[in-house]
């Protein structure tokens, strides 16, 4: 029986009906999508040069949000963590969470912006930078962020859903059966992170003066995207200045250097080839460990998660798969020794460091 499988992801449908071409499988196939689905990790683009001002947030929970995740203060927190982590070098402010409940339930029918105004009326947030609601999960998967999250552009207050999970879960478990259940974990805690992230960051920057724009690439794309990395220049240098007038601070944007005028990694081509076994066929994988410590895969910077990913994969494929460590000068060992760990933790046994 020919099974049609069609799964909503990364604001796309993408349906396959057990018929691949260039000679390769449906597991091959549904592997290689896998990997493609997996998102980019979100990173700075800028370098702060100064002091790191912390200031307070206060979050409220309502009813419905503490209904369905019950441990939504660890959660909140942990999303918080890695958004400063971003937010810290690149602008120069860290965030300090007051989690509170808020003993409110949106009426049956209610969008966003009906808790977005009564959340300003409950608190107007004169004492702190910005206020936080979290609000039930949709039980639907949407990609438009206007559904999952709304904010006051600029201002202090912002509202984001909680993460609806059963829907996109019960997908991928329908299409990717071929993955084992670690790889399909994997995957999805990956998915779920990454818009988590990408969510918060983005209602964030409209608070603090960003606008839509229509890249892929960028935080502030109306429609969230694996591909999200970064806030665009645009955006960012509008932050920086909101930033600067909210904290009173003397502005640094022009220490503050995009990503995109950095010296690229280098080329392939600068890098000696590997002296590998002509008569050994089995698959290889290179990971470069960089001087500031990036992972890259075919020159791309590669997350804990895609990394993981990439060496479960290539056990499901070939145990015997090898693995090249390349290190570049002035790379840190103790990412070189977790990249190592992370290949024999997955099962890769033939794991061998070079240097470059």
């Amino acid at each position: 029986m020919r099974a049609v499988l069609v799964v909503v992801l990364a604001g796309c449908i993408g349906q396959y009906n057990g018929t691949f071409g260039a000679g390769k499988s449906r597991s091959q196939v549904v592997h290689e999508q896998a990997a493609q689905l997996t998102p980019t990790r979100i990173k700075p683009s800028g370098s702060w040069i100064g002091a790191v001002t912390t200031k307070k947030i206060r979050v409220w929970a309502d009813d419905e949000h503490r209904a369905q995740h019950l441990r939504w203060q660890q959660e909140f927190q942990a999303i918080l963590d890695d958004a400063n982590d971003i937010l810290a070098p690149q602008f120069g402010v860290r965030l300090s969470a007051e989690l509170a409940s808020w003993s409110y339930t949106a009426p049956i029918g209610a969008n966003l912006e009906a808790t977005l105004t009564e959340l300003a009326q409950h608190d107007p947030g004169t004492d702190v930078f910005a206020v936080v609601a979290l609000t039930s999960s949709l039980t639907m998967v949407t990609n438009d962020f206007d559904q999952i999250g709304v904010a006051h552009t600029p201002g202090r207050h912002l509202v984001v859903r909680g993460y609806s999970d059963v829907r996109e879960r019960a997908a991928m478990e329908t299409y990717f059966e071929d993955l084992t259940k670690s790889e399909r974990d994997l995957m999805f805690e990956s998915r779920k992170h990454h818009k988590r992230l990408a969510l918060l960051l983005h209602e964030l920057g409209h608070t603090f003066g960003a606008q839509h724009v229509e890249a892929p690439t960028s935080i502030m794309t109306p429609s969230y995207s694996i591909q999200a990395t970064q806030f665009d220049d645009a955006n960012r240098t509008a932050i920086l200045t909101q930033l600067d007038q909210r904290l009173g601070r003397a502005s640094q944007k022009t220490v503050a250097v995009p990503i995109s005028s950095a010296p690229p990694p280098p080329p392939k081509a600068t890098r000696k080839p590997l002296a590998l076994d002509p008569k050994d066929t089995t698959p290889v994988i290179v990971v470069v460990v960089d001087p500031q410590g990036t992972r890259l895969i075919d020159d791309k910077p590669v997350a804990n998660a895609q990394l993981d990913g990439v060496f479960l994969l290539a056990v499901d494929r070939s145990k015997k798969t090898r693995v090249y460590v390349r290190i570049e000068p002035g790379s840190p060992s103790e990412v070189v020794n977790d990249v190592v760990a992370r290949a024999k933790a997955a099962g890769l046994t033939r794991v061998h460091v070079t240097e470059d």
